[in-house]
C-alpha cells in the first residue's frame, strides 16, 4: 500500500501523483496523506504511522525532505498542518502535543501540549499559532517558543480558524455566530449568523458563511 499526494489543477484533473516516502505497511488508516498547508517556497504533507512530514517542491512536484516527528507513534494519526510564510507547525487533533518545525530540516524547534479534546483546526497568523479546541469555547493562542498565551473566548463548538486581513475568523457552530479576532490585539467581535456555521470563505471584503440547521 503507498500513501500518496495529488496535485490537481482547478479543472479537477489529476496532473501529479507524487509517492510518500518512509511508510510502514500497517493498514490503510494508518498509511492515509492527512494534514496539508503550504511555507512560501513548499508544501508539507502529514502522513504515515509513525506519523512523518515530507516537504515538497510545488515546481518540481519532488519530496525533497522526509522524516519522522519526534515522539514515534506517540503522535496519533490525525495531525494538522499550519503555516504562514517560513512558519510550520504540527498539532495533534487529541491535543496532546504540537510543534514549531523548521522548514529548512523538519526537525523540532519548540514544541508544547494543549490537553485531552479534540482541537477542530488550526491556523498562525499574526506569528502565533491558534488552535480551536471543540469543548473550548474559545481558540488557544501559542507563541513561537511553544508557550500558551492563553485562550480567547469565541462560543460554543469553534470548527476552524481563517486567517484574513490582520484577524482570525472562527465560526462557532453551536453559538449561532461567527468571531473576529484580532491577531495582534486579542479583542474580538461577533457576528450572528443564526444556524449553525460550518466554515468561513473570505475573498476581498465580502465573507460566505456556509450554515446547517440544527448543530449535533
Amino acid at each position: 500500500k503507498t500513501t500518496k499526494y495529488r496535485r490537481l489543477k482547478l479543472s479537477r484533473q489529476v496532473v501529479a501523483r507524487i509517492k510518500l516516502p518512509g511508510t510502514q505497511d500497517v493498514g490503510d488508516l494508518e498509511q492515509r496523506a492527512e494534514g496539508i498547508a503550504a511555507t512560501s517556497d513548499a508544501i508539507w504533507v502529514a502522513y504515515g504511522f509513525p506519523i512523518r512530514v515530507a516537504r515538497i517542491d510545488p515546481a518540481t512536484d519532488r519530496v525533497t525532505l522526509s522524516r519522522a516527528l519526534p515522539g514515534g507513534g506517540a503522535w496519533k494519526y490525525d495531525v494538522l498542518l499550519a503555516a504562514s510564510g517560513q512558519t510550520l507547525w504540527a498539532i495533534a487533533r487529541d491535543g496532546s502535543r504540537y510543534a514549531r518545525l523548521d522548514p529548512s530540516t523538519g526537525e523540532v524547534a519548540a514544541q508544547g501540549r494543549l490537553h485531552d479534546g479534540w482541537v477542530e483546526d488550526a491556523a498562525v497568523a499574526g506569528g502565533y499559532l491558534w488552535a480551536p479546541m471543540q469543548t473550548d469555547g474559545g481558540v488557544w493562542q501559542i507563541d513561537p517558543t511553544g508557550s500558551v498565551v492563553g485562550k480567547i473566548a469565541t462560543g460554543a463548538r469553534p470548527i476552524a480558524a481563517v486567517p484574513a486581513g490582520g484577524a482570525l475568523w472562527v465560526p462557532n457552530a453551536n453559538s449561532g455566530t461567527v468571531t473576529r479576532i484580532d491577531v495582534n490585539t486579542g479583542a474580538t467581535k461577533t457576528f450572528v449568523t443564526g444556524h449553525s456555521p460550518q466554515g468561513v470563505g473570505i475573498a476581498g471584503k465580502t465573507m460566505w458563511v456556509p450554515l446547517i440547521e440544527n448543530a449535533s
